[in-house]
Order: C-alpha cells, then structure tokens, then sequence
C-alpha cells in the first residue's frame, strides 16, 4: 500500500470528482468462467471529463491452490506496486497508480488496468473456484486524479460524479447497506481447475479397468 501511495502522492493534478465502475475479467473470452490457468484483467469504465489516478486492492480467492505468476500494468505512464509473483491469490495485493500527467481521463470505453497470470497449484479436480477484488469499503481503493479516494454507490457510479462500483465480474458480495448503494451480492470471477488432458485419459483408463474387474 506504502509504495503505490507514493506513486500517487506525486505529482497529482487536481481534477473535479470522477465516476466510475471496475471490474475482472478473463483476457481471451467474455464468458466469466475459466478452465485452467489464465490471466484476469482489471478493467474501468470512465465517463467524460473523469480522471482516475490509482487503484489498489486485495485479491480474494476461494482456494488457496491458485497463485499470481506474473502481474503488472501496460498502461502508458502507469506503473505497478504490488505483490510480486509466486504467491497465493488470497490476500495478494494489486496497486497500479499514474506517474506525473498520466492520469487515466474519460470519456473512455474498457479500459484495462493492469493484470494479474492465474496459475493452479495442488489436486486438479475439476471444481470451480471464485477470485474477487477486495477493495477497502472505507480506504484508498480507487482514486481521482487529485488522490481523493471514489465513493462506492452503485446508485450513481455511472451518472455523477465522485462515485465507483461493481460491474462485471470480481464482486466479492461488497457492503450490507443496500440502501446506501452497495452491492451485497457477490458476482465473482469463475475459474475450473481442469485436469489436464493425460490426466483425464488416465482417469478414464482406471474407469475402464475397474468395470473390467466386476466383470
């Protein structure tokens, strides 16, 4: 967290507030679910006249088997803080923040943010497993080009100003206050831990053979 507030700390141009929405979502398909490793992107929406400076979160995963092997940012005049690769998902921490006049500035369509390479440890059992972005309810998360922290309120992230939300996917189920405009049901990002192709022919064999027994 340290090292992504000094990337925003400087040299931060004062912007009027911004609305927004972020998400996940895989890098080679639109469908939310995944089968084996992959890479997940983190993704905004901007409308015109926004400035976004930073986004820093926490990663959640529903398995401890699935780690970070490579994370980063390709945007221009951005650079990443966050965990280096090798660790679990849970609990690893994504920060991507804007370098001196490279604010993020709308209107814009899908803009990715950085991302982060799933990779899958342990037993490949075929279960589907979820991964979320843990953004702080009431810290840093996602900030304007000033350093100013968003607003979460899915009522008016994509009509005023100052405002952030969930879009698809990467919803952890964020916030109880549905009158104040959270979003408490979780819409998570979706990966299978598919075996791999020798693995299922071998499990397929030992099928085979086990019928030939009772035979």
């Amino acid at each position: 967290m340290k090292k992504v507030l000094g990337i925003l700390a400087v040299g931060m141009i004062a912007t009027a507030a911004n609305a927004a929405t972020i998400g996940l979502r895989w890098s080679d398909t639109t469908a939310n679910l995944h089968e084996g490793p992959g890479t997940v992107e983190v993704y905004m929406q901007l409308l015109g006249g926004e400035s976004i400076g930073g986004v820093v979160f926490n990663w959640g995963a529903s398995d401890l088997n699935l780690t970070i092997t490579d994370q980063g940012t390709n945007l221009n005049g951005w650079g990443e803080a966050g965990d280096l690769a090798g660790g679990t998902v849970q609990g690893a921490q994504f920060s991507a923040g804007a370098n001196p006049g490279f604010n993020l500035q709308g209107p814009a369509g899908d803009v990715v943010i950085g991302y982060s390479a799933i990779g899958i440890t342990g037993l490949l059992d075929g279960s589907t497993k979820e991964i979320t972005a843990a953004i702080p309810q009431n810290a840093v998360g996602v900030v304007d080009g000033s350093g100013a922290a968003l607003t979460w309120d899915a009522r008016y992230n994509t009509t005023s100003p100052g405002y952030i939300a969930f879009g698809d996917y990467g919803n952890p189920g964020w916030g109880t206050k549905t009158a104040m405009g959270h979003q408490p049901t979780a819409n998570p990002l979706l990966i299978t831990k598919t075996p791999e192709p020798t693995s299922l022919a071998l499990v397929a064999l030992g099928g085979f053979a086990l019928l030939r027994r009772r035979r």
